[in-house]
């Protein structure tokens, strides 16, 4: 199912078939929100060649965990850059599942992740996306628990150039309408 036709959508329990790791980043973080900390990390895995993805692109996995340490559990997470692609999600076995999962209209490329029951110290939750896309690129995401932090290095989908160029070209219209009504308002 589509993340951007969803708000509760119970995620299907999915795993990985025959795909090849491509890229990885994992980024620490820590929200401290009066006097309770929650600290741990987002890792990101961009998977190619996954049988499992019905949609034929890149498949990205968002592991949160969050430190046994932690005095405090992880409420949300967005994660940004999911301008253009289709997508779909699952959740991995094992890990916490998310109460729901939405993707705002254009052109805000976000999926925003609602843990609900909350990712507990010593917790890890584990999503899969599916993407129609082949490229990706580095993007940021912000987990939340009363307080928030942004800027956790992570991955999404970016439509390849050939579909950049076509986007452009149908701007071409627009901007030659612009510049004859200046030159139009000029002359008078």
């Amino acid at each position: 199912m589509p993340v951007s036709d969803v708000n509760n959508y119970v995620l299907p329990t999915v795993g990985l078939s025959g795909a090849s790791e491509i890229a990885t980043e994992t980024s620490p973080f820590s929200i401290t929100t009066s006097g309770y900390t929650v600290s741990g990390t987002l890792a990101t895995t961009v998977w190619s060649g996954d049988a499992n993805n019905p949609l034929s692109g890149l498949t990205f996995e968002y592991k949160i965990s969050v430190d046994g340490n932690s005095t405090d559990s992880l409420q949300s997470s967005t994660i940004n850059g999911w301008l253009d692609s289709y997508n779909m999600a699952g959740a991995l076995q094992g890990g916490q599942a998310p109460t729901s999962v939405m993707r705002p209209g254009s052109p805000f490329g976000k999926i925003n992740v609602n843990w609900g029951g909350y990712i507990k110290k010593g917790q890890t939750a584990d999503l899969l996306f599916y993407s129609d896309l082949t490229s990706y690129t580095g993007s940021t995401a912000t987990v939340q628990d009363g307080g928030s932090q942004s800027g956790l290095n992570t991955y999404a989908p970016v439509p390849e150039p050939t579909t950049l160029v076509a986007g452009m070209l149908l701007l071409l219209p627009f901007g030659a309408s612009t510049l004859r009504t200046l030159r139009k308002n000029r002359a008078a």
